[in-house]
């Protein structure tokens, strides 16, 4: 899997994954605004858990690869956006 996170993701990420899992991304747009960005590579299982911790980074991580993953977490936000966009 790889994302592009924020800044503030950084140190976090770091600490999970080790400091060989990022790479600086120099220019280009990311996840929020001002960079720097960089680049997590890891990988892990395809289950529960992995949705629920890509969901739990919000808008300061964008989905890279694979592209089969970013389709399932896709759908996964449109029907949470259809249960929640109701509320008043």
């Amino acid at each position: 899997m790889e994302l592009r996170i924020s800044r503030r993701l950084k140190p976090a990420m770091e600490e999970h994954f080790g400091p060989s899992a990022l790479a600086r991304e120099e220019g280009g747009t990311g996840p929020s605004r001002g960079g720097p960005f960089w680049r997590l590579s890891a990988t892990l299982p395809l289950n529960d858990w992995l949705y629920g911790f890509l969901l739990s980074l919000g808008p300061e991580a964008e989905l890279i690869s694979p592209s089969s993953l970013k389709t399932e977490l896709a759908e996964k936000i449109k029907k949470m956006k259809k249960i929640y966009s109701n509320l008043t």
